[in-house]
């Protein structure tokens, strides 16, 4: 998790790039060469002869298909652990979060700071991703999370930031080190 932050008088811009799994980039990457490897290049095979036979081409053209179909998944994956980043900017009215891949603007939200409740760091199941994290905060009955895969200094220091701009309404965290009374008793 690379961040940079960058202040202004009044305003705060923070670039959260994630943390790249490498693991699972290098199995995107693998799945990715065998859709290739022993999908795409014998369909491509079979469309090349049966256009010299004059065939019907509706199988292999189908297969090729559904086959570029089943590569454009890994390689989203690939890109977004490579090039995606969040872009958070914080003034002393709102706070608007861009997702982007590569150059392309993903989503753009903004969220006036009246209406943010409980900014906080949080852990979470995430089903089959295994156990999540990152900053959350609700609005307008909805909860919101960016910064995801941020460790928990790096979020409580991005808080303590984000707060010297605007002080958000929130719940004070139990930290169990300060605190040895209630756990060591």
């Amino acid at each position: 998790m690379t961040l940079k932050i960058e202040t202004a008088p009044g305003t705060l811009r923070i670039r959260v790039r994630p943390r790249i799994n490498w693991l699972i980039l290098f199995s995107m990457f693998l799945f990715l060469l065998i859709i290739c490897g022993v999908g795409l290049f014998p369909a491509w095979v079979a469309l090349e002869s049966t256009l010299r036979t004059g065939r019907t081409i509706g199988g292999p053209i189908l297969t090729l298909l559904v086959l570029s179909a089943m590569a454009s998944g890994p390689i989203y994956a690939i890109a977004g652990m490579l090039f995606s980043s969040d872009l958070v900017v914080l003034t002393q009215t709102t706070l608007e979060i861009q997702r982007s891949l590569l150059f392309f603007n993903v989503s753009d939200r903004n969220f006036p700071n009246s209406t943010i409740e409980n900014l906080r760091y949080d852990e979470w199941y995430g089903g089959g991703a295994g156990m999540q994290n990152g900053i959350r905060f609700e609005c307008v009955g909805e909860t919101v999370t960016f910064a995801r895969q941020a460790n928990y200094g790096d979020s409580w220091d991005l808080i303590d930031k984000m707060r010297e701009v605007y002080k958000f309404p929130m719940q004070v965290p139990i930290d169990t080190e300060r605190l040895p009374s209630i756990m060591n008793w």
